[in-house]
């Protein structure tokens, strides 16, 4: 029988221990990543042609801008003609995306990615994340705090379950 419990993510949060020095996010790697599911364009046009004496004409052939009348006249010998046209055009699209790799913490001291289920398993592989800190140049070590978190779906309702906190040490060169 097949389990109705499903593991649909797993989570990584990190939290800089700064002692009110500067440490900022500046780039998070894996940075974030969308499954697009499809997407819809559509464009609509109205073009018409507006004659010398003020009157609108509809644009005919499905839209397409239409050349106008021109009108010619001669006045003291001189000849002179008017022409203008009309278009309006308006268009839209719309994509269906949800995240597949989620990273925020850009310009904090704390960083968190989620990892969602897509075509491969999440389980039994290394999955890396890389955090750029901009911090103090003479600093000799940096603190931080650490834990993860699983996410399982048993029909239609999620559980989150997260480690501990663990507190780390990082020695720098």
């Amino acid at each position: 029988m097949k389990s109705l419990v499903r593991f649909v993510s797993v989570g990584i949060e990190v939290e800089y221990i700064t002692a009110d020095a500067t440490c900022s996010v500046v780039a998070l790697l894996p940075s974030p990543e969308f499954i697009r599911y499809g997407s819809l364009a559509a464009t609509v046009e109205i073009a018409g042609s507006v004659e010398a004496s003020g009157a609108c004409r509809p644009g005919q052939d499905g839209g397409q801008e239409v050349a106008a009348e021109t009108a010619t006249g001669f006045f003291a010998g001189l000849g002179f003609s008017a022409k203008s046209n009309a278009s309006i055009g308006v268009a839209f699209s719309a994509e269906v995306v949800t995240p597949y790799i989620s990273a925020v913490g850009l310009g904090s001291n704390r960083a968190e990615w989620r990892f969602n289920k897509n075509k491969e398993a999440l389980f039994g592989r290394d999955i890396e994340t890389w955090s750029l800190l901009a911090i103090p140049k003479r600093r000799k070590a940096l603190g931080y705090s650490m834990r993860f978190s699983v996410t399982s779906r048993t029909l239609f309702f999620p559980t989150r379950r997260e480690s501990e906190w663990m507190d780390i040490e990082c020695v720098l060169g």
